[in-house]
């Protein structure tokens, strides 16, 4: 039987909630499954489901039910106007972290160097860069990791490839 999203969101709801999950990051998953806004997807609520919809989204509420965070379930999390690939190997970008890079990039419009210290997936390098290239500067920004390694260092350095239409130099320096 299919479902419409309204109907989804309600199943998975009553799933996440008694175990403690948050129901919330079933509406992220659908959101970003369908790859609409909120509003596209509270707009076509009663819209039904194909049926690899549905079973792709039982599969998602698995996985939130075990607590899995919905960025990793799906692979990706909004950053800055952007989506960064997520893994487990790195940490999800932060909403309140928006306001420093904003702040770092009007603040250093001139450095072409800068520090992303212990943030995991090093995911705020690219923003300085890209907000230079909105304000039409053609920058090449180094910013050098603090922390992480590996994984780690693999998963930011796709993230971040050519974000703003620009290569970003993503390195790691190490333990300071």
């Amino acid at each position: 039987m299919t479902k419409t999203i309204q109907e989804a969101l309600r199943w998975a709801s009553s799933l996440l909630g008694p175990v403690g999950a948050d129901a919330d990051g079933a509406r992220y998953v659908l959101e970003m499954r369908l790859d609409w806004s909120p509003s596209q997807l509270q707009l076509h609520a009663h819209d039904a489901l194909t049926a690899a919809q549905w079973t792709q989204f039982e599969a998602d509420v698995a996985r939130l039910a075990k607590f899995e965070p919905a960025q990793y379930v799906v692979g990706v999390a909004p950053f800055f106007g952007d989506l960064f690939n997520v893994t487990p190997a790195v940490l999800i970008p932060r909403f309140d972290t928006e306001e420093l890079v904003a702040w770092a990039a009007a603040e250093q419009q001139a450095a072409a160097t800068g520090l992303d210290l212990g943030t995991g997936q090093r995911c705020h390098r690219p923003h300085a860069g890209q907000a230079a290239a909105r304000r039409g500067d053609d920058v090449k920004r180094r910013v050098a990791g603090g922390l992480g390694g590996g994984a780690s260092q693999r998963q930011a350095t796709e993230s971040t490839r050519n974000v703003g239409g620009k290569r970003h130099v993503c390195r790691a320096a190490g333990a300071i």
